[in-house]
């Protein structure tokens, strides 16, 4: 592994472009199936919330890597530049995993599933390209993870 963590930059561009992709194929399903008929929009339960709370946990997961992102700032570096990079990268995250979970709902309706592209048939070509990119970003994801243990260890 190398020193920095910009040699690892196409693994999060291929993590980019893998979320958007899912995000706009799941946004352009509902749009031209149409929203499924056992759509309920709000049920309120405590047990809910704690069902999504870590589907959200884990999209945030990137604390072991911060004192990295801040020292390779280089000259940018301050905390409020720190903060809105943060503060801007957090909210797209944000924005694309809600977006994903409110069409994904408005799809398939109360039969989902807890894995969203599970729903979609095997012989679904865009949901399968789908699987294929966001699988490539988990094997991708080792070689930052990998970055941080390599670090500690020295």
């Amino acid at each position: 592994l190398r020193r920095n963590l910009h040699s690892l930059w196409w693994s999060s561009g291929l993590g980019v472009l893998a979320m958007m992709y899912t995000t706009a194929m799941v946004m352009c399903r509902e749009r031209s199936d149409g929203a499924a008929e056992n759509v309920q929009l709000w049920q309120p339960s405590w047990v809910g919330l704690f069902e999504v709370l870590p589907i959200y946990s884990v999209a945030f997961t990137a604390h072991y890597n911060m004192p990295r992102y801040y020292s390779e700032l280089g000259e940018l570096r301050s905390r409020a530049t720190f903060s809105g990079i943060i503060g801007v990268s957090f909210s797209a995250v944000f924005v694309c995993c809600a977006l994903t979970a409110a069409f994904g709902y408005l799809c398939f309706g109360a039969d989902i599933q807890g894995n969203l592209l599970n729903n979609f048939e095997a012989n679904d070509f865009q949901g399968a390209l789908a699987r294929i990119g966001l699988g490539l970003v988990v094997i991708a994801a080792f070689a930052l993870v990998l970055h941080s243990l390599r670090a500690s260890i020295e």
